[in-house]
C-alpha cells in the first residue's frame, strides 16, 4: 500500500497529538493536525484527506460534532474516534453517525498504524469499485439508448393498431403498464447523462421563470398513471401566491419526479403520498418544495448519506443503483439550493428542497406559467 495518504489529528492535547504525528510521519503518512474540532472543520474544507483521527472529549466543538459535519464537508474521509474507556458509549455514536472505526486510549503504536491502514485502504478500494462503477454506467447509458428508442416506436405502433380494435382492454392495460416501465428505463438513462454532465462542472442549461404550481402538476402528470397501479392516492399542497423560481425546468421537474417516484414506490398501497410547496422559512428569499410518503422512514445515520451516490438503506428492498438521490442534490445544488430528508415520529419520510428566489415578482400568483 502507498504511504502518501493524508491523515489528519485532531486532538486538544499537545502531547497527543505530537505524538500521533510523529508515528504517523515515521510510518510516511503526509500529516496535519488541529487543536480543537472549529479548526478540524476547516481543514476539512480546505484539503482532501484519507482519513481523521478525532479525539471525542474537545471544548466547545466536540469529536462527535466534528465527525457529524465533517462527514456531510468530506463524506470520503475515514473519520477513526479517539476515546477513553469512560466514553465507550460516545464512540458508539459516532459510528452511528458514519464513523470508520475507534481507538482507545491509551493506544499502542502497532494498533494506531495498523487502523490507519485500514481506513487507507478501504478508502482507496472504494475509490476503486466507484470508478468499475462509473465505468459500467457509461456503457449502460450507450448501449440502452438505441434500444429504447425501439421499443419507443413499437409501443407507439402497437397503441394505433389496439386503438383501432373493438375490445383488447386488457391487451391495452398491459401495454400501458410496459409504457410506464420504458418511460422509468428512460428516465434513468437521462438521470445518469445528466448527472455526467453536472459532476464534470458543466453549467446548467436555460433557466426560465415558472411558478411553483407548474413544476407540481407536472411532476403529478408524468407518475399519475404509475399511482394509479399501485393504487396509491396522490395530493397536492401548494401554497397561494407563491413567486416564480427561475430554473432549468426540466431538471427541476426530473428532480420532482425522482422525488415523488420513491415516495411511490415505498408507499403501502391504498396509502397517500403528497407533493407540495410554500415559503421556505429558513432559506428565505426561497421556496421549498417538499414530497411526503407513507414508507418505513430513514434511520438518522442514513439521513445525509442517502444522498451519496450508490448508497441504499441496509434491510430494505431495492430496485434501482441508488443514483436517484445523488442526482438530485446536484441539480438542487447547481440551483443554488438545498436538499433534505425528515422521518417523523408517526413514519414515513419527507424530501424537502429549496430553491432561492432571485427576483421578487409584481405578479406573485399561484397561476400556472
Amino acid at each position: 500500500m502507498s504511504k502518501t495518504a493524508n491523515i489528519l489529528v485532531v486532538d486538544d492535547d499537545d502531547f497527543v497529538r505530537a505524538s500521533f504525528t510523529n508515528e504517523l510521519a515515521a510510518a510516511e503518512y503526509e500529516v496535519a493536525t488541529a487543536e480543537n474540532g472549529q479548526a478540524a472543520l476547516a481543514l476539512l474544507a480546505e484539503s482532501d484527506f484519507d482519513a481523521a483521527l478525532v479525539d471525542i472529549r474537545m471544548p466547545e466543538v466536540d469529536g462527535l460534532t466534528v465527525v457529524r459535519e465533517g462527514l456531510k464537508i468530506a463524506p470520503e474521509t475515514r473519520m477513526i474516534v479517539i476515546t477513553g474507556y469512560a466514553s465507550i458509549d460516545t464512540a458508539v455514536e459516532a459510528l452511528r453517525y458514519g464513523a470508520y472505526d475507534y481507538l482507545r486510549k491509551p493506544c499502542r503504536s502497532q494498533e494506531l498504524l495498523a487502523t490507519v491502514a485500514r481506513a487507507v485502504e478501504n478508502r482507496r478500494l472504494q475509490q476503486e469499485v466507484q470508478l468499475l462503477r462509473e465505468d459500467m454506467i457509461d456503457m449502460l447509458v450507450h448501449d440502452l439508448k438505441g434500444p429504447l428508442s425501439i421499443i419507443s416506436s413499437a409501443y407507439s405502433v402497437l397503441r394505433d393498431e389496439l386503438s383501432a380494435l373493438e375490445g383488447g382492454k386488457v391487451a391495452r392495460q398491459c401495454l400501458e403498464i410496459a409504457k410506464q416501465g420504458q418511460v422509468r428505463l428512460e428516465r434513468l438513462v437521462n438521470t445518469l447523462l445528466e448527472m455526467s454532465r453536472l459532476e464534470a462542472g458543466e453549467p446548467l442549461g436555460e433557466r426560465e421563470a415558472v411558478t411553483p404550481l407548474a413544476l407540481v402538476r407536472e411532476t403529478v402528470s408524468q407518475l399519475k398513471p404509475l399511482a394509479d397501479i399501485r393504487d396509491l392516492k396522490l395530493r397536492t399542497e401548494v401554497t397561494s401566491r407563491l413567486p416564480k423560481v427561475r430554473v432549468d425546468r426540466m431538471l427541476m421537474v426530473r428532480v420532482l419526479v425522482n422525488l415523488l417516484d420513491n415516495a411511490i414506490k415505498y408507499s403501502p398501497p391504498e396509502g397517500t403520498v403528497m407533493i407540495g410547496a410554500h415559503h421556505s422559512q429558513a432559506d428565505s428569499p426561497a421556496v421549498s418544495f417538499w414530497v411526503r410518503d407513507q414508507g418505513p422512514g430513514i434511520p438518522l445515520e442514513y439521513r445525509e448519506r442517502v444522498f451519496e451516490k450508490f448508497t441504499h438503506v441496509p434491510g430494505r428492498q431495492y430496485s434501482g443503483m441508488g443514483l436517484g438521490l445523488a442526482y438530485c442534490r446536484l441539480v438542487v445544488e447547481a440551483h443554488g439550493g438545498r436538499i433534505w430528508v425528515d422521518s417523523p415520529e408517526e413514519g414515513g419520510s419527507i424530501f424537502s428542497l429549496t430553491v432561492p428566489v432571485e427576483e421578487v415578482q409584481d405578479d406573485a400568483s399561484g397561476s400556472e406559467s
